[in-house]
């Protein structure tokens, strides 16, 4: 009996203890439902430690970078803020930190309903760890405000159970603000003050900004802004009625159809060995247009991953099915758009590829591409990037190629044309060659007075790609693989830091002497540019943009992966 008590007591305690609300929860509870936006910064006491901590840390102060913002001058006025905290309200920037602001911090803003600014109103809510810690510091600031002669008068106002504070400074400055256990409430309109606290005395059944934030499961992020879509629907229907023209009419209400469907909204930062920025948005699938919901939730990674080098510059690749696309965009166009679109493809695109085979040819094209800028090779003339394009034109399962043989003729039909019609008005003359070699045949463009040293546009098709690139040697470098990237499946973007730095330090001086004869710029200054760039760039890694989650809630994040982790 002992042993079954004993288990039914800690179910219990383990049953209340996931249930507790932490300190951000608990003050969302208490924003006005009628703020518009909701900025929160969370468990920072934890953050900040673990970021002293931060082996990136140690190569930020041991860089150029690092050594030009932490000179004398800059820590001079840190050290002085740090006096001030400690002489005039006994507070050291350790228990600022961690006892007052570690746990959560919440300001919810109201725009004004004349739609004047000044008329914007905002409460600042904070939850502390070390409640004894806040109603000092307060105190201590009132003492000081008051024997400086800024606050004129403090006084208790009575509200229900509770109480709050009305501060009148000499200027004629209104503030008010409310303390309890360690909540801290305070704002310059009384109106909003006296809502927290009548929700602090009778806790809602629903609060909108708390909903969001258990919606999007934003407990990890150390900063959020918290969006409430709803408040913005009659201005989105205003904004449509007051449009005249047809076209800008039938794009808002589509996107009014999709904005409605929003159930929350949030931008959050997430701080561990990367730095994360990212988009949460929840949606009501009942209500979320058809035609939106292929491209939500979590996405496969285009197979162009597989090929695309490591060390490439700039990287961008997805899997684009074309027939829903289309579909998107015709949700966006007015009747006499729609009948333009359908007049353009059955005159102009249909005979070109044939009425019978336009269907096909546009289940044909992709999915996967990709765009991609690496460093010019070994092989190569020039000195400035190269550029490949990369789009499917066979399915890999399938030998026939009609689409690859019809875009190939297509690209070297107008490859002629550009090239007689532009002879024919200038002195310096583009001549179209082919380069072979055991993949097939590459044709390019080369016009030596005209283009930049190395540039020669390319086209090929190699495997179930076809290729177009600035120069013969960057087609040369590609690899058809059909495997599927081992990368993370989201991934849409990547910017290589790395290979970046290592460009401008190789090819720095070329790239800024031909910025220099295209724009006028001195190439010393273009110089100086690229160096504090490079200061900047030596410190991080790459940069990714990744798509997860559901059709429900959609997670868009950029990640930074920096030379060091952030956080251990």
């Amino acid at each position: 009996m002992i042993r079954f008590c004993s288990f039914a007591l800690l179910l219990t305690l383990g049953m209340a203890s996931r249930g507790r609300a932490n300190p951000t929860q608990e003050l969302l509870r208490s924003v006005p439902p009628e703020s518009t936006i909701c900025f929160v910064a969370q468990d920072w006491k934890t953050h900040s430690q673990r970021i002293a901590a931060s082996p990136f840390l140690v190569r930020l102060k041991e860089s150029d970078l690092g050594q030009s913002l932490l000179n004398p001058e800059a820590m001079g006025k840190i050290f002085a803020l740090e006096s001030v905290l400690t002489d005039a309200l006994h507070l050291s920037v350790e228990q600022l930190r961690d006892d007052i602001l570690g746990d959560a911090v919440v300001y919810a803003y109201q725009p004004g309903k004349s739609g004047n600014s000044d008329d914007d109103s905002g409460i600042l809510l904070l939850k502390a760890p070390n409640p004894k810690t806040l109603a000092k510091l307060i105190d201590d600031f009132n003492g000081v405000q008051t024997k400086s002669g800024e606050l004129k008068t403090l006084t208790e106002k009575p509200l229900g159970k509770l109480a709050f504070f009305h501060r009148e400074l000499t200027d004629g400055t209104n503030e008010y603000f409310f303390l309890r256990e360690g909540v801290f409430a305070f704002s310059k309109d009384e109106r909003l003050l006296k809502q927290v606290l009548a929700l602090e005395a009778a806790p809602p059944k629903v609060a909108p900004f708390l909903d969001a934030y258990n919606r999007l499961g934003l407990t990890k992020p150390a900063l959020a802004a918290i969006f409430q879509p709803r408040l913005l629907d009659d201005d989105l229907q205003s904004k449509i009625a007051a449009t005249p023209n047809d076209h800008a009419k039938a794009f808002l209400k589509q996107f009014a159809r999709i904005w409605g469907s929003t159930n929350a909204i949030a931008i959050a930062v997430e701080l561990g060995a990367d730095v994360e920025l990212a988009l949460h948005v929840s949606f009501d699938p009942k209500t979320l247009p058809a035609e939106l919901k292929p491209f939500l939730g979590a996405s496969i990674a285009s197979s162009v991953w597989s090929s695309i080098p490591k060390e490439a510059i700039f990287a961008l690749a997805g899997r684009l099915d074309l027939p829903q696309l289309l579909n998107l965009g015709k949700s966006f166009l007015s009747d006499p758009g729609l009948k333009g679109l359908k007049e353009l493809v059955e005159n102009q695109i249909a005979p070109a590829v044939g009425k019978d085979a336009l269907p096909d040819l546009l289940k044909s094209i992709g999915p996967d591409w990709g765009i991609w800028l690496t460093a010019p090779g070994k092989t190569s003339r020039g000195r400035l990037p190269d550029l490949t394009v990369a789009l499917r034109v066979r399915n890999p399962e399938s030998q026939d190629n009609a689409l690859g043989d019809a875009v190939r003729l297509g690209l070297s039909f107008a490859f002629q044309m550009f090239r007689v019609e532009y002879n024919k008005s200038h002195d310096d003359q583009f001549t179209i060659r082919e380069v072979k070699d055991e993949s097939g045949p590459i044709q390019h463009l080369e016009n030596a007075k005209l283009l930049p040293k190395g540039v020669r546009p390319a086209f090929a098709q190699r495997g179930d790609f076809l290729l177009l690139a600035t120069s013969p040697e960057a087609i040369q470098r590609f690899d058809p693989k059909k495997d599927a990237p081992k990368a993370d499946a989201s991934l849409f973007l990547r910017i290589g830091w790395v290979a970046l730095e290592q460009y401008l330090r190789t090819h720095g001086e070329e790239l800024a002497k031909l910025v220099s004869s295209g724009t006028g710029k001195r190439i010393g200054d273009l110089l100086k540019e690229f160096r504090e760039l490079q200061q900047i760039v030596e410190l991080l890694d790459n940069l990714e943009l990744l798509q997860t989650g559901t059709i429900e809630n959609t997670k868009w994040t950029l990640k930074l992966k920096l030379v060091a982790p952030l956080m251990k």
